[in-house]
């Protein structure tokens, strides 16, 4: 856990878990008081990091969001590192019943980021 403090002297905890998939290097951040989840690359809005390149793993992105985040309360607001389309939250239930990437049998999940085949990012 880190924490520093804020203006009225308090901590604000957050714990660190280790959600590798995206990349191994992969962090998500709990902040239990304030109900938050920061999801980086691993979870997004109605999608997920990309598993194909630096160390990727579709296999492990899909356990690292079943077992790190979706145990999660249903109402834990999910605040990924980025979002191609302009949202800025979610929830936790939101997601397991709107994530139609996460939907999939793990099987299922694997197969289709294999044939995503997206082009790499300019930077």
């Amino acid at each position: 856990e880190i924490g520093e403090k804020n203006d009225k002297n308090q901590r604000l905890v957050l714990e660190c878990r280790s959600t590798p998939g995206h990349t191994n290097g992969c962090m998500t951040f709990v902040w239990h008081k304030g109900a938050s989840v920061f999801t980086g690359d691993c979870l997004l809005i109605r999608g997920c990091g990309r598993t194909d390149f630096q160390q990727g793993s579709a296999d492990k992105i899909y356990t690292s969001i079943y077992e790190h985040i979706y145990k999660l309360p249903d109402h834990f607001i999910v605040y990924p590192g980025h979002d191609y389309t302009g949202q800025t939250s979610s929830t936790v239930a939101e997601e397991k019943q709107f994530n139609s990437r996460l939907l999939k049998p793990r099987e299922d999940f694997v197969k289709f980021m294999k044939e995503l085949k997206l082009s790499y990012p300019l930077q």
